[in-house]
This record gives C-alpha cells, structure tokens and sequence, in this order.
C-alpha cells in the first residue's frame, strides 16, 4: 500500500499553500430526501484548479486519493448517492477560501496504509477525514465512541 501513501503524500503537498475554494461530497439520498449520513466520498477544490477526489478503499481503512470525478450511484430501492455541495456544513464553513498552512497522513496503530488525513487552515481548528467503514468520517476531532472497544492509536506523519 505504499502506493497509496505516495499518492496521499503527493496530493497534500500540492495543495498545501493554497485556498480551499469549495468542497462537494457524494452523500447519501433516500426517497429523494437527504439522510444526513457522512459522505461516501468527497471532492475538494482548491485555488489554481487543484482538485482532490478522496475515497476510502474496500478493506474499510485505508485512504486514497484522484482526481477524477465522483459519479451518483442509484442503489434502486435502498436509495442512492448524489453530489452535494458540503461547503455550509460547520466543518468547511470555516476553511473555506482560507489557505491551507500544513497537513498530515493519519495511520491506525501499526499499519502502513494511510487511514485518513488532517488538514491545517490558517486561523481554523484542523479538519480530520478517515476512512470510516464505508464512510468517510470528517470532523474537527478524532472520533470519540466509548462504544468502540478498539484502542485505534492514531499515528501522524506531518508534511509540514
């Protein structure tokens, strides 16, 4: 999976220096209604065109990164996955337009496959994206569940 932390690497240092512009996110769509479940995936635009597709891989953990674009998913009587504008939630409302000042790989315990990242905006608490089952878990924060009995020892590579 160095390939994959390669190209998370890669993608933070471009867009490290830069504005977000706005942020979009493949989220989830029942009976045409929005469910407010996290995204599936998310699409992060940055200032100079800099895009950033950001996905979780099918073993549930590992983080990865394109640039290519998101596709709707109609899941027929389960509902289905849309693109939405995600730049108002509380999370971006803040970083947006705001430059990104530094960034980090996130890893779960021992593992070498990155599991998230955290994104540093100047005058701003970090935001944190990790890779969530089958979501995509963002928030200012590490989770937080006394319900989860696995002790996950976040490890983070700063990129500066």
């Amino acid at each position: 999976m160095t390939s994959k932390r390669n190209a998370l690497k890669s993608s933070l240092q471009k867009i490290t220096g830069r504005h977000l512009e706005f942020v979009n996110g493949l989220v989830f769509f029942c009976e045409g209604k929005f469910t407010g479940d996290p995204p599936n995936e998310l699409w992060l635009e940055f200032e100079g065109g800099l895009q950033m597709r950001i996905i979780g891989c099918g073993d549930g953990e590992t983080l990865d990164v394109d640039s290519a674009l998101m596709r709707p998913n109609n899941m027929c009587d389960d509902g289905e996955l849309l693109v939405r504008d995600l730049s108002q939630m509380v999370v971006w409302r803040g970083v947006l337009k705001k430059r990104l000042e530094s960034s980090a790989m996130i890893f779960q315990c021992d593992s070498e496959s990155p599991t998230g990242m955290r994104l540093d905006f100047e005058d701003h608490q970090p935001v944190i994206i990790l890779h969530w089952g089958d979501e995509l878990y963002v928030d200012t924060d590490y989770p937080d569940d006394p319900n989860d009995p696995i002790d996950r020892g976040w490890r983070e590579v700063e990129l500066g």
